[in-house]
């Protein structure tokens, strides 16, 4: 994903970051060859969607898609988590 793919990406999870109230909660997982969670599992206050921007926007292009990982990672992340809202998703 390069180019204008990543551009597009990007902006769309800007708009789901500004779209999250303050008890919501977001990780960013980004993968290629591997997987790696971007940012911890955070409340999307003022600070939080600040650093999930940042994060969104710090994403490039390597490797391969290896989208398992990556659902892996995201359920890894899932699975960890303290509190436990009734809605979750990946």
């Amino acid at each position: 994903m390069t180019g204008q793919k990543l551009e597009l990406l990007k902006d769309a999870m800007g708009f789901v970051v500004d779209n999250l109230g303050p008890a919501d909660r977001l990780s960013v997982v980004s993968f290629s060859d591997h997987a790696r969670r971007v940012t911890p599992l955070a409340r999307m206050s003022e600070a939080g969607k600040a650093s999930a921007k940042l994060a969104v926007q710090s994403l490039y292009a390597d490797g391969f898609t290896n989208i398992l990982k990556g659902l892996k990672m995201a359920a890894k992340v899932l699975d960890g988590r303290q509190h436990k809202n009734t809605v979750a998703s990946i």
